[in-house]
């Protein structure tokens, strides 16, 4: 069996809104929350897995976080110490490779943001989790799941192998734009769903007066869409 360590590594900064906060991961989760004390928090959980205690604490060490910030970003993304050429090229480009230096290291980061920030979210294998959050964002996964709850304003969430489950808050507002390239779509919301191929499905339509803009698709996965009923459930531990 092989050993576990972990270490938290975080970053705290005041929100301004109209900001963006860019966030890229490589292996793991990103779950975002309201903040509820106007700052924009990024607490990250780093495990990491060798043949003995002393390897696995090696390993965790190595982690650490870049973090670029200014009045209209922030930036912050994990990365090894030691990662060279993954600290170059573009900020916005995903972490190359899922070896190398990140082999049986994960990440999961529980972030939260005040009103008026723009989340712009990106993981290359792993979930992103969207709890009660009201605004603009963007969230994109390589592999791995979306899901989002209580969920509203102009959001963008996009997986190309994953599925997204969608749950809409009661006084939902907003128009639709569902897509996925193989796989199924079923919604409790008053969408119509089409099928122009049999691989490819969308649904469109509005609910309420169309305020928000939300776009979910996936190019092979599932899509469901259901009615908030419930306390969202609490996954930052």
């Amino acid at each position: 069996g092989k050993y576990v360590a972990t270490r938290q590594i975080q970053f705290v900064s005041k929100g301004k809104p109209g900001s963006a906060l860019v966030i890229r991961n490589n292996l793991g989760r990103i779950v975002l929350r309201p903040s509820k004390d106007g700052k924009c928090d990024v607490r990250g959980i780093v495990r990491a897995r060798a043949k003995t205690s002393d390897e696995a604490l090696a390993k965790v060490e190595q982690m650490g976080m870049t973090v670029n910030s200014s009045d209209e970003r922030y930036y912050v993304k994990p990365i090894t110490r030691d990662s060279g050429g993954m600290m170059g090229g573009s900020r916005d480009g995903m972490m190359g490779g899922y070896g190398g230096e990140w082999n049986d290291l994960s990440v999961d980061l529980f972030v939260t943001v005040p009103e008026g920030i723009e989340p712009d979210l990106q993981i290359n294998v792993g979930r992103v989790e969207l709890y009660d959050f009201d605004g603009k964002i963007k969230a994109v996964t390589h592999l791995g799941d979306i899901k989002a709850v209580n969920t509203a304003g102009d959001l963008e969430l996009f997986t190309k192998t994953g599925s997204i489950e969608f749950t809409a808050p009661k006084d939902l507002s907003a128009k639709f734009d569902i897509r996925t390239g193989m796989g199924s779509i079923k919604t409790d919301l008053p969408l119509e769903i089409d099928q122009p191929d049999m691989f490819c499905k969308s649904a469109q339509g509005m609910v309420g007066t169309g305020e928000g803009n939300i776009r979910l698709t996936t190019n092979m996965g599932n899509i469901k869409l259901k009615w908030h009923s419930q306390p969202s459930d609490s996954s930052a531990h």
